[in-house]
């Protein structure tokens, strides 16, 4: 089958797969210790995928993430800061220099918001006559769903995130002030 054309994304604790750098991806995936062949044979897979983004313009990916997600330090103390500085530079670039991705960041001083539950993921196959369908990853697996009532209200969840979120230039603009207080120290 081929890949969904149009993807939403609304992340609550880190910055989706297809957006990551290989360094954070690998923080990630390897949780912060040694990898092994499984581990490596993930990150590889996720390095492909991201391909997708450089190849089909036609996709098109709107990303909102909560702020939480931006701000938390992945790599721990000594590699942290390199880490998260790589990441919202990615993060900008896709900003700046992608027409087909979308990226907006849901400020602390909003508060509670419509996707306090969790992250979740929207899916469209423009190609066919297919409903949306949502995916919920879990601990140990990810879900499909194509209950249409279960789809529509993550519709309208993503809806109102994106009104209550920073607009796309809003978010460039936290972003790079998030990379100056990184570049600080």
């Amino acid at each position: 089958m081929r890949p969904a054309d149009h993807i939403r994304i609304y992340e609550s604790q880190f910055v989706p797969g297809l957006l990551q750098t290989e360094e954070y991806a690998r923080e990630i995936i390897s949780g912060g210790v040694e990898t092994d062949l499984v581990t490596e044979q993930r990150i590889e897979a996720r390095l492909q995928r991201q391909k997708r983004l450089d190849r089909d313009h036609d996709m098109r990916m709107w990303v909102i993430l909560d702020e939480a997600a931006v701000r938390r330090p992945i790599g721990g103390k000594a590699r942290g800061r390199e880490i998260m500085r790589g990441q919202i530079r990615r993060l900008i670039e896709f900003c700046r220099d992608y027409d087909n991705i979308t990226l907006q960041i849901i400020p602390f001083e909003v508060g509670a918001h419509a996707a306090e539950a969790g992250s979740f993921t929207l899916l469209r196959y423009s190609e066919f006559e297919l409903a949306d369908l949502l995916y919920l990853e879990q601990l140990t697996d990810g879900e499909i769903v194509d209950r249409r009532s279960v789809v529509e209200a993550y519709t309208k969840a993503m809806t109102r995130l994106s009104v209550a979120a920073a607009t796309p230039d809003e978010t460039l603009e936290m972003l790079e002030g998030m990379l100056e207080d990184l570049e600080k120290d």
